[in-house]
């Protein structure tokens, strides 16, 4: 059976198309190298469903900041073994 991969930022697009109206800000923590990107989903999520507070910085400080704080609705790193940690960790369900 073939198993299929999607990146991060396919996952990120589907969860927030997908999220409901909600009164608390949905909170991201992404790479860097994402902010291009992740600034014009932003934009057109907020204005459908409500405010996104993003975080920036590298992948694996990410993870660090969210597993620190156990806050955190959407983590988006750039490598695969960052999620698979993330997983590991019990920081994000896959």
């Amino acid at each position: 059976m073939k198993r299929c991969r999607l990146s991060p930022l396919a996952l990120l697009v589907a969860a927030l198309g997908c999220s409901r109206p909600s009164p608390a800000p949905l909170a991201v923590l992404a790479a860097a190298g994402a902010q291009p990107a992740l600034d014009r989903i932003r934009r057109r999520f907020e204005q459908r469903h409500g405010v996104v507070e993003v975080s920036y910085g590298g992948g694996g400080e990410a993870l660090a900041r969210m597993a620190l704080s156990g806050k955190g609705d959407v983590l988006l790193a750039p490598e695969q073994w960052i999620m698979e940690r993330a997983t590991r960790e019990g920081a994000v369900i896959p």
